[in-house]
């Protein structure tokens, strides 16, 4: 049996594009759901959760077993498993009781059942889920996702917590789920509670136990271990998130839990309707013979893929050189300075003091060398971004009263829109499908992950030909002509963050490739006017400026997003493109930022310091151009728990910030992190701790 850890991997993490490059190639197979086996930590005082799940479950023919303290009426009692002997804990976690003995309960069934061919199911799993009761399971997506994997191989995958100061190991969150392979199983079952011992959770014990039995821990950005499916801080979820999400940890966090999954099948859906309609694609309204209207779709980056896949009817592709040409165009802008204010540090230079210095993420571009094939690059600065006055002009006095002023200011500077025609003109005249401009609206607070970001835009550009000349490309002519995602020409495509069917958070850039560059040259002058959401745009700033310059930013998010979509250019949702570092590093400190967050982002907006932006950079850098270093792991490891100065609540990790609002989760894991970074010394009955 392949065991990849022995001598490469050690007690650090690998991203899945590290993974994936090291296990190779393997053709697709998609399992059936009964191949995978979902144990999930469940107790009889919160057996409501049970319920839901099993809700969401209700048509799904995936196994699954309730590890329970005691029998639920909300399940079938074939599907639950409870130990011999409960493992009650002195002290109280309120109505979580008996927390230290579930901890232990899924550990005890593994080594109860020390292989795959012991669990006696119905159908030997391959892949086996450990879960708790507040984790939703995207079936779906977790199918997809391990259909690309061998089973046989070990491999534990979940989101990653790294760099653990006090641990000294890096770790999968257990809430966001942790998904063993068989071959990982087999090597792990019969080791826990003896030579791996308990370690107080039990995901700190699978991550132990799995880095001296030499099995790779891969971090999967797609299994949420908290409810962050909304990265852009604005009010409600944002499904497009998890639209190929394996797993959201704390469900009871959502507003509306129960049309979570009527959402994601709506999602699902578009495909079924693409295929009816051949696959063609077209930014206007028609009969039913027409192609179907691209400005009602939503795909995220991985979604587009397996509808193009799905349009060719999954016939292999040809496969295609991918060598890039990136445009880099810095459009000068600066953040909105609320979200910087709580979080300024003194002595550090504010964001907008830096808005004329090159960002420090252009320092990757020396070592471009370690993505493995040529590309070439420029990068232009341009005037901070701008609405066209004619939009202006059709919006009238609304903006004004978003706002809450008299007036607004109108620049005279260029538009947005007017920069990037600029720079679609200067482009290539050949391959405009391998041709990428990254628009950066605010260059002293927008970290790029150039590493990450050329990963995904060649795995893009490879789907389709280069796509000839400007005169051969059939997509140039007409920007609101039909789109064919099952031929070889490459389509109009954007990358951005995408919040839903409102706007695109420019914070994070925005990717477009040439084809859309020549459709925006090539459009007609917008004259549509912005309406502001009045729940996702609200506005109570507390000074007249402020509220400007939040209207300002909010006004060019709807711009982009409608522009993009008039203009018959594909907008894709990518969820590692993230509006808010406030949001998406949880677990890092300003010392230390969370290194799989950042290694798996292609950019991160709001970035408050020039210091951090350097480090966000040379973290990916070394990653990117590190070889495969041998095993250091020792036993025993040290632990140690140091002192520090007060709390500082927004770098405790484990805080998490929805909207301007602090929510500090259960800090068993976190808190003694935080001691040992020298940013807590805090009381065990401090009210932020949880």
């Amino acid at each position: 049996m392949p065991h990849l850890g022995d001598s490469s991997y050690g007690d650090r993490f690998l991203t899945l594009a590290e993974y994936d490059a090291r296990v190779g190639p393997r053709a697709k197979r998609r399992p059936s759901a009964s191949e995978v086996l979902v144990l999930v930590m469940a107790s009889h005082s919160l057996q409501d959760r049970v319920a839901l799940l099993e809700h969401t479950w209700a048509d799904v023919q995936m196994q699954r077993i309730y590890l329970v303290d005691d029998w639920l009426n909300t399940a079938p009692r074939e599907r639950q498993w409870r130990p011999a002997v409960a493992l009650q804990s002195p002290g109280s976690f309120g109505v979580e009781s008996n927390y230290w003995d579930a901890q232990s309960r899924q550990l005890d069934f593994m080594r109860s059942h020390p292989s795959v061919e012991s669990l006696a199911s119905p159908v030997q799993p391959n892949w086996i889920m450990l879960a708790d009761d507040d984790t939703f399971v995207h079936v779906d997506a977790l199918l997809d996702f391990v259909g690309n994997y061998d089973p046989h191989v070990p491999a534990l995958f979940g989101y990653v917590l790294s760099d653990a100061h006090v641990l000294g190991y890096d770790y999968p969150c257990g809430g966001a789920g942790m998904l063993l392979s068989a071959g990982a199983y087999d090597i792990l079952a019969p080791r826990l509670l003896s030579e791996c011992p308990l370690l107080a959770f039990n995901d700190l014990t699978l991550g132990f136990c799995s880095h001296s039995q030499g099995i790779p821990l891969v971090h999967h950005p797609g299994m949420h271990c908290a409810p962050d499916v909304n990265r852009a801080m604005r009010p409600g979820e944002n499904l497009m998130d998890i639209q190929k999400g394996i797993a959201v940890h704390r469900l009871i966090g959502f507003q509306s839990f129960k049309e979570l999954v009527g959402t994601l099948d709506m999602l699902k859906g578009q495909l079924r309707a693409l295929l009816q309609h051949r696959c063609l694609l077209a930014a206007r309204s028609g009969s039913d013979d027409d192609p179907l209207d691209s400005r009602r779709f939503f795909w995220s980056v991985p979604a587009f893929a397996d509808a193009v896949d799905a349009c060719r009817q999954h016939s292999p592709r040809a496969a295609h050189a991918v060598s890039l040409h990136l445009e880099f165009l810095l459009l000068g802008g600066v953040p909105v300075a609320g979200y910087h204010r709580d979080r300024h540090v003194p002595l550090l230079a504010a964001p907008a003091s830096r808005r004329t210095r090159w960002p420090e993420w252009l320092e990757q571009l020396r070592h471009l060398d370690c993505s493995g094939k040529p590309l070439a690059w420029r990068a232009t600065w341009g005037s901070a971004p701008q609405l066209s006055p004619l939009q202006v002009e059709a919006s009238g006095p609304s903006l004004a009263a978003n706002a809450q002023v008299e007036a607004i200011p109108v620049a005279k500077r260029p538009s947005w829109l007017a920069q990037v025609k600029d720079a679609a003109r200067a482009l290539p005249k050949s391959a405009p499908g391998h041709q990428w401009i990254f628009v950066d609206f605010s260059p002293s607070s927008t970290f790029l992950n150039v590493f990450e970001s050329v990963r995904v835009l060649r795995s893009l550009s490879s789907l389709h030909h280069p796509g000839g000349s400007d005169k051969t490309n059939p997509y140039l002519q007409d920007v609101r002509g039909p789109v064919d995602l099952g031929a070889e020409a490459p389509p109009p495509l954007a990358v951005a963050y995408e919040y839903f069917d409102l706007n695109v958070e420019q914070a994070a850039g925005l990717w477009i490739n040439g084809v859309a560059a020549r459709r925006l040259l090539r459009c007609q002058p917008l004259r549509h006017p912005i309406h502001l959401d009045p729940e996702a745009h609200a506005n109570d700033w507390p000074t007249a400026e402020e509220r400007i310059a939040l209207m300002w930013h909010n006004a060019i998010a709807v711009d982009v997003f409608r522009t993009l979509r008039f203009c018959g250019v594909i907008p894709l949702h990518s969820a590692s493109m993230v509006p808010h570092a406030l949001s998406y590093l949880p677990y890092s400190t300003y010392r230390r930022s969370h290194s799989p967050s950042v290694a798996t982002a292609m950019s991160i907006g709001n970035v408050e310091s020039r210091e951090q932006m350097r480090g966000l950079s040379q973290l990916v850098t070394r990653r990117a151009c590190a070889k495969p270093q041998p095993s250091r792991w020792k036993l025993p490891v040290q632990m140690r728990i140091l002192g520090g100065a007060n709390l500082s609540s927004w770098s405790l990790p484990g805080g998490r910030f929805l909207g301007q609002s602090l929510v500090a989760f259960r800090s068993e894991h976190f808190l003694p992190d935080a001691q040992a970074a020298g940013l807590a010394n805090t009381p065990s009955n401090d009210p932020r701790v949880m």
